[in-house]
């Protein structure tokens, strides 16, 4: 597992020789926690008021007596979940928690602790950077699973969210207010020097307000002075400048040097000798941090393995003003001289933050470009380079092609269709600069070049649809990363993410898995994967498609705590597919209430999404619809969303809607042929290409083929029916497999075929039965009944036996009244009565059923009376009016 490389985040600063141990307060939030649930304390109040203080000593008072603590400070990018999740894990690293393969989730953060002990001493510093982000929610996720005698403490300098309400409205949560922050006279007493008499102590006070900082300042103070009663009457007339007049007057003490390093390195929020050398362009910058310890604890260290310090936000904030005086100029260089070697240490989020703050925007792509460019999505994860990006202007897109090129995936990733259309056009202009071949960069054009089309037609499927080389171009694509980078592997990795999704829509699930398969071992073998959003969505679409829906279901409904690899989160647009593919299944499995459920809750944007999640959310809302008798709703979803497809020319999408309406038209007896023909040849078309598309012909076949049949033209509906069966096999698709040879079984009925209909519905049901594949029986074909029955006796397989009469069960709600008395048979006397359509005697008949011609003769009895018939022959005359 990488780390983040901040220092001084897991630790607390070093004990300070003038340090206040605050015993009134450590009480209340070292006390073990006795009340059956994890415990929250809230340390709240402004800067200055010693919240970090006051963690630091119960984090080593609870070290101190044995238990597990784990400190964490907050930084900016720890509002982005993933990164804060990644903070916790390197925390907890340092206290000694496993972080051996860790699934990044809460639970299992939980879990590890708990291997370590019954109880959990968290302290999160800096709590304010967390409120009101998308990790504030993981905190209280966080308590909800934390061993019941943890306790997490929180510094803030402003509340968090209403979570916090509740849990101290169950008495769960506690608050340090900042009144409590505020030093006694008794403390104060305690904190300065024994020159203070009893009376200047309650001066003190008075004019501090038990403001801990300033109390430290006037100690600092305190002993540069030769008379205590003159300081504090020149305190009494500063007023308000109380803080600043006191720094004054403490930083006079300083050598000019130090003053110097004190106003120079107050643009860091944490100064190391090797920052401190590159700013001021010396060579003794541990000599000059040594200088200014006396400071304490106005100057805190905050690593205990690698010399680094800090300044108190205020003291900070004032050096800062005093180096705006020296104007633009040289704040410029110093950030320059920051940016460059903060890059060269590998926090580039912070360099180029600094580059910035020099208006040095060449400096910021230079330093973004060094640090890989687009490999960032691999090395420090998707979410992270979009909150690096979204600091950088506008401008500096024109200065780097590897800029254009990032935004242009990250666009992908968040599925902004007509956004990577745009990247991809300006992309390409900047690319068309004339360059050698002897040139570096021109393998690299090349490779931008092609990975840039097939990202955006990966998003153009339900627009003008995929190029006719997309297959041949990304089997070239992988040959140019090998060629040109064979030692950075981010570029393979790169075609083999977005493989996985082209090859799963428009090639084999051979190819998909393979693709897969390679991309996670290139994340592993590198280290990547803590980084990079969650691959299960893409192993339940590889599932779905290859007919395995209970390992799709696995993969799609996994619970965070039962993650199995070591990839983060799945990417918000990701985690909504799954969804739709959840609802799907369930929906082909007839499991209508369930898939409505699902579809119901989703909600999605057309300009940012991916095509399988809306062509399918469309597609099994409007079926759910339907299903559930609802069929105005139906429509009317129908409509609405062939409105938004015509606002965003979404022509191929307006096929599948279009589509749609033909099959439901159908299936209510109610055929409608508008705009029939049009859809025959997008149907031909696609199923003439090498890079069909599975989501385009499985939606147009299921109008199609049926309205042909119905209009009489059974040798087209045959021909169409086969190409799409060729398509779905040689493709490993097992459901559209299944799909055509009911569509086949149903041609082939229409065209006096008996024998071929129940062939292929035979090896339909064989296809089906394993994944408990319902739908297709009753949307694609609801008169099968009597084949169905018949091809019951053949079949060998008892789940395929079973399988065939819930079809049959489904299918007797959909036509109820098909033969009168049918829904009143039993199971067995419907076994028996199926029987009888493929044997003539009651001894063979007992013979495949396992059952004594007795018990036969018995159920033929009451069979007969159940359909109002007197003999075999008018039974089986009855049997076959179900097609009727």
């Amino acid at each position: 597992m990488r780390h983040p490389t901040a220092v001084g985040r897991f630790r607390p600063s070093a004990v300070t020789a003038h340090e206040l141990v605050r015993d009134r307060l450590l009480c209340r939030i070292t006390t073990a926690n006795a009340l059956g649930a994890p415990q929250c304390t809230l340390v709240l109040g402004p800067a200055g008021f010693g919240k970090t203080t006051l963690l630091a000593q119960a984090y080593r008072q609870v070290r101190a007596r044995g238990d597990l603590a784990v400190w964490l400070e907050c930084y900016e990018h720890d509002a982005d979940p993933n990164h804060f999740l990644n903070s916790l894990y390197a925390a907890g690293s340092t206290a000694g928690i496993s972080t051996i393969d860790p699934e990044f989730t809460t639970a299992d953060f939980a879990r590890r602790a708990a291997e370590l002990g019954p109880a959990l001493y968290l302290c999160i510093d800096g709590f304010e950077r967390l409120i009101a982000t998308d990790a504030e929610p993981l905190v209280d996720r966080l308590l909800s699973v934390l061993p019941e005698k943890s306790h997490v403490v929180l510094a803030s300098r402003r509340p968090p969210n209403a979570w916090f309400l509740e849990r101290e409205l169950q008495g769960l949560a506690a608050t340090v207010d900042p009144a409590d922050l505020r030093l006694t006279q008794a403390e104060l007493a305690e904190l300065l020097p024994n020159r203070f008499t009893p009376e200047e102590v309650g001066r003190v006070a008075g004019l501090t307000e038990g403001w801990p900082v300033a109390a430290q300042m006037t100690r600092l103070r305190a002993g540069e002075t030769t008379s205590i009663a003159e300081m504090l009457d020149r305190l009494a007339r500063e007023g308000l400048g109380l803080f600043d007049y006191l720094a004054h007057k403490v930083l006079v003490t300083l050598t000019p040097d130090h003053r110097d390093f004190l106003r120079d390195t107050a643009i860091l929020s944490t100064i190391s000798p090797a920052l401190v050398n590159a700013l001021m362009q010396r060579d003794d910058g541990f000599a000059l941090m040594s200088g200014v310890l006396r400071l304490q604890p106005i100057v805190t260290v905050t690593s205990d393995r690698e010399f680094t310090i800090r300044l108190h936000p205020l003291l900070r904030q004032y050096m800062r003003n005093m180096l705006a005086q020296l104007g633009h100029e040289h704040q410029r260089v110093l950030h320059r001289r920051a940016a460059e070697v903060l890059a060269s240490t590998g926090q580039i989020l912070e360099a180029v933050q600094h580059a910035l703050l020099a208006d040095d925007l060449r400096l910021a792509t230079q330093e973004f470009d060094r640090a890989g460019g687009e490999g960032l999505i691999f090395t420090i994860g998707p979410r992270q380079v979009q909150t690096l990006l979204g600091t950088l202007p506008r401008a500096t897109r024109e200065l780097s092609l590897r800029l254009r090129l990032t935004d242009l995936l990250l666009a992908m990733v968040d599925g902004r269709g007509r956004l990577v259309a745009e990247l991809r056009s300006e992309l390409a202009r900047g690319l068309a600069v004339p360059v050698s071949e002897a040139d570096p960069a021109a393998g690299w054009r090349e490779f931008a070049s092609e990975l840039s089309t097939v990202c955006a037609e990966l998003l153009a499927d339900l627009h003008d649809g995929a190029g006719r080389e997309l297959l041949t171009r990304c089997a070239h694509i992988e040959r140019l990363a090998h060629r040109h980078f064979p030692k950075n592997e981010v570029y393979l990795g790169l075609i083999l993410a977005i493989e996985v999704l082209v090859y799963s829509r428009h090639a084999s699930t051979a190819e998909a898995r393979r693709a897969l398969s390679d991309y996670v071992s290139l994340c592993e073998r590198n280290h990547f994967a803590p980084n990079l959003p969650s691959v299960n969505p893409q192993r339940g679409l590889v599932a779905f498609l290859a007919g395995d829906f209970d390992a799709a279901l696995g993969f799609l409904a996994r619970a965070p705590e039962k993650r199995s690899d070591r990839f983060a989160e799945p990417e918000p647009l990701l985690a909504q597919l799954s969804k739709v593919l959840l609802a799907t299944i369930h929906y082909e499995r007839n499991e209508i209430e369930e898939s409505y459920r699902i579809t119901d809750s989703l909600i999605l944007d057309p300009d940012r999404t991916f095509p399988e999640s809306w062509a399918l959310a469309c597609r099994t809302r409007a079926l759910c619809l339907e299903a559930l008798g609802r069929q105005r709703e139906a429509d009317h979803v129908l409509a609405h969303e062939e409105n938004q497809a015509k606002r965003r020319d979404a022509k191929r999408l307006g096929y599948i809607i279009s589509a749609l309406r033909l099959e439901l038209s159908i299936r209510r007896s109610e055929p409608s042929f508008q705009r029939f023909e049009p859809l025959v040849g997008e149907l031909e078309r696609e199923l003439a290409r090498a890079e069909s598309s599975w989501l385009v012909t499985s939606h147009l076949v299921r109008g199609v083929i049926p309205a042909l049949i119905v209009s009489g033209n059974h040798v087209r509906a045959r021909e169409l029916a086969a190409l799409f069966l060729e398509r779905a096999t040689h493709c490993g698709h097992e459901p559209l497999r299944a799909t055509g040879h009911i569509l086949l079984a149903r041609s082939a009925d229409a065209a006096g075929d008996e024998s071929g209909a129940r062939l292929h519905l035979a090896t339909a049901l064989k296809i089906t039965a394993p994944i408990r594949l319902v739908r297709p029986y009753l949307d694609v074909w609801g008169h099968a009944s009597l084949y169905l029955v018949q091809i019951m006796t053949e079949l060998a397989s008892p789940s395929t036996v079973e399988h065939t009469r819930s079809v049959l069960r489904a299918l007797d709600l959909l036509v109820p009244n098909a033969v009168a008395g049918w829904s009143t048979l039993s199971e067995r006397e419907r076994d028996v009565l199926s029987a009888l359509a493929a044997h003539v005697t009651t001894k063979a008949i007992a013979r495949t059923l396992g059952l004594s011609p007795e018990t036969v003769k018995h159920h033929l009895k009451r069979i007969f009376s159940k359909l109002g018939v007197h003999s075999r022959t008018e039974a089986l005359r009855r049997l076959a009016n179900l097609e009727e």
